[in-house]
């Protein structure tokens, strides 16, 4: 198993870990006895660790896409999912940067009132898991888009 597997693998992982406690989580917000801040906050660190993989491997098929375009081996499917792809974790680390770092720099009780900062979050986890599961089965399968 190479690093782009690895990485496909730590991808994939991720997203399955961000997606089960986020349809969870709403199960554990009522518990005092449970601190659903705290997974959240680890799982933000291991997020940010998957979108810099993401990023990277991304952008790598981004540089193959242009390579093979160049030489002629190229199709537009592949165009379309090397860049949707790349892109698309691009939109999200975004999104989340800016969510975690006010979250970092304020802490989850200055936002307790404001449905819109939560409703993001909502998008983020649905977004996040959803690109870095894609970009994650493409590099398991990254020997499918071989020209």
């Amino acid at each position: 198993m190479g690093v782009k597997q690895l990485g496909g693998v730590y991808l994939i992982a991720v997203s399955l870990a961000v997606v089960v406690f986020f349809i969870i989580n709403s199960f554990f917000v009522a518990n005092d006895t449970f601190d659903v801040q705290a997974v959240w906050n680890v799982l933000d660190v291991l997020m940010v660790i998957a979108l810099v993989i993401g990023l990277y491997l991304s952008f790598g098929d981004k540089a193959e896409e242009r390579r093979q375009r160049a030489a002629g081996n190229s199709s537009t499917a592949r165009y379309i999912a090397v860049n949707g792809t790349f892109y698309g974790i691009v939109v999200v680390t975004i999104l989340f940067l800016h969510n975690w770092f006010n979250l970092l720099a304020h802490g989850p009780d200055a936002f307790s009132g404001d449905a819109t900062y939560w409703t993001l979050w909502a998008v983020i986890d649905t977004l996040l898991p959803v690109t870095l599961a894609i970009a994650g089965v493409r590099q398991l399968r990254s020997d499918y888009w071989a020209a």
